[in-house]
């Protein structure tokens, strides 16, 4: 089974924010990462290279083994925010792709 990419890092959230390009999408990620964390209570963390998440679920892979992700979270440099939520059996963000927890 492949390593899963997408795991919790040391990286600075502060800082990741600073360093996302466009200057509206950065503002309004400090908004966004200002909502998240009054709504969810928890604190921002980074996972994977591009996602600024909250809180923790934990899950099952098919093989028995447990993973974590972040409850709700939202990617800010891509052409529009991704919004991820692991509260719903399937997420869509704003320009209609899909996430799904990789197994």
């Amino acid at each position: 089974m492949a390593e899963r990419k997408t795991r919790a890092t040391k990286v600075s959230v502060t800082d990741f924010i600073k360093s996302v390009e466009n200057d509206t999408r950065r503002k309004d990620a400090k908004v966004v990462a200002k909502m998240m964390r009054e709504v969810s209570g928890e604190r921002a963390r980074m996972w994977g290279p591009s996602i600024i998440g909250y809180g923790l679920s934990y899950y099952f892979l098919a093989n028995g083994k447990e993973e974590s992700i972040c409850k709700i979270g939202f990617s800010p440099p891509q052409e529009c925010f991704d919004f991820l939520s692991r509260s719903l059996p399937r997420q869509t963000c704003a320009h209609e792709k899909t996430w799904q927890a990789s197994n």
